[in-house]
């Protein structure tokens, strides 16, 4: 699967693992997750 969508096979994991533990209405899964960090640097 991993190659089929051009993606290393732990992307694949951590998206099939969060896509299992989603509820089935949210489409937030779908979207993906902020890459910004929830911090500024000090």
């Amino acid at each position: 699967m991993a190659n089929e969508v051009g993606r290393s096979k732990s992307w694949v994991k951590k998206r099939i693992k969060r896509i299992r533990s989603a509820s089935l209405e949210s489409e937030e899964v779908l979207r993906g997750k902020s890459r910004i960090p929830k911090h500024s640097p000090k």
